[in-house]
Order: structure tokens, then C-alpha cells, then sequence
């Protein structure tokens, strides 16, 4: 028996790096059922992220990562267009995972859950993974060419 029946987490999930994989990893390790929320490509422009992937892509390989490793469990992917996603819609979910770097999310989650007589989510925080330099694995990071997706030294880093 997992810790929860159902979880959400989000992401752009651009280039598919170690610390998305450890918050994959740890969502469906704690829930029976998981909702992945993708940034769709109108969003990620509207927060002025430079995208190399499409949703389409990105979509792919976030799928191809779940089946590849979680094929006996229940997931279910959905496009963001905001950053509440199903965690507003959904009034069975039990909890939301995030990383320390954006888990003030949470409390717009809820906000709005408590607007709409939803019961409130807990939040499950993980720490971000740490490339080889200490600093955290970032998609920008990767696109700068400092780190490659497993957080290996490209360049020096200031």
C-alpha cells in the first residue's frame, strides 16, 4: 500500500534530465495513481521559457520514461495551460509534489481548492539533484552546455 491514492506533478520537462527523473521517480512511489501535468507550449512562451522540444516531444519522451519504468502503474498526462492544472479539478487527489525550489505552489493550489469547497492537498517536497559543482540540474543549466543531463561538468562554471 502506497502512502497516497492519487498525486499530481507538473513540469515542462524540455530536456528530460536526472532530477525529473527523481521527481517521477518519487511521485509514483508514493501514489497509486499519478497525474503528470506538461507545461503546453503556449504556457511555457507566456513564462518565457525557451523551448528546444515541442509539447508533442516532450510529451513522448515523458511518456516513453514512464512506460519504460513504471509499466504496471496508473498515470494519466495532461497539458498545463496555468499552474494548477487537474490539482484544481480533481477533488480526489490527495497530494502534490514539488520541489523546494517551487513548493510555495502549494498554497495557490489549496487556495484555490478551499474557493471551490475541495478539500486541501498535501504537499510531498523533495530536494532539488545536484550537478557535480553542487549547483542544481536545470534544463537552462543544460542548454547553457555547463552540465549534461546527468549534472556532468561540460564547462567550468563560475
Amino acid at each position: 500500500m502506497k502512502k497516497y491514492a492519487r498525486i499530481a506533478v507538473g513540469g515542462t520537462f524540455d530536456i528530460l534530465h536526472k532530477g525529473h527523473e527523481k521527481l517521477i521517480n518519487e511521485t509514483f512511489k508514493l501514489a497509486d495513481e499519478v497525474f503528470v501535468g506538461l507545461t503546453s507550449d503556449k504556457f511555457a512562451e507566456k513564462l518565457d521559457k525557451q523551448l528546444i522540444n515541442s509539447y508533442s516531444k516532450r510529451s513522448n519522451k515523458l511518456e516513453n520514461y514512464i512506460r519504460d519504468n513504471f509499466s504496471n502503474s496508473s498515470y494519466k498526462i495532461f497539458e498545463l495551460s496555468d499552474y494548477f492544472g487537474p490539482a484544481i479539478f480533481y477533488e480526489n487527489l490527495d497530494a502534490l509534489i514539488v520541489t523546494v525550489e517551487n513548493q510555495h505552489r502549494i498554497n495557490e493550489v489549496n487556495e484555490e481548492r478551499g474557493k471551490r469547497g475541495m478539500p486541501l492537498l498535501k504537499a510531498e517536497v523533495i530536494e532539488l539533484v545536484r550537478a557535480d559543482d553542487g549547483k542544481p540540474i536545470s534544463t537552462t543549466r543544460i542548454k547553457r552546455l555547463e552540465i549534461d543531463n546527468q549534472g556532468n561538468l561540460l564547462k567550468k562554471t563560475s
